[in-house]
């Protein structure tokens, strides 16, 4: 019951539909390891991408990313949402 409450919330609120794929290069990358308040917690790893033209959008990675690195972007709209939601993933 867990997992399926998850997925709902994942698909109203975080993911939702996928919109568009971008081959991008890593222009910027960083983690939040180096917070204060960061204890034990997960690890999240950033980055900054130029998906069109002048466009640099922030993006979250499923591993760490690395500047100078070609990864898939993937674009997300989520159902109940305002703001579009971009996840780097490594080929």
């Amino acid at each position: 019951m867990a997992v399926a409450g998850y997925v709902v919330i994942d698909q109203l609120f975080i993911r939702g539909k996928l919109v568009e794929i971008y081959n991008v290069e890593v222009i910027r990358a960083w983690d939040n390891a180096h917070l204060p308040v960061h204890k034990s917690g997960a690890i999240i790893y950033r980055a900054s991408v130029m998906v069109s033209q002048n466009k640099v959008v922030d993006i979250i990675c499923e591993y760490q990313c690395v500047v100078g690195s070609i990864i898939k972007v993937e674009k997300y709209k989520p159902i109940f949402g305002w703001k579009y939601n971009y996840y780097g993933i490594y080929y």
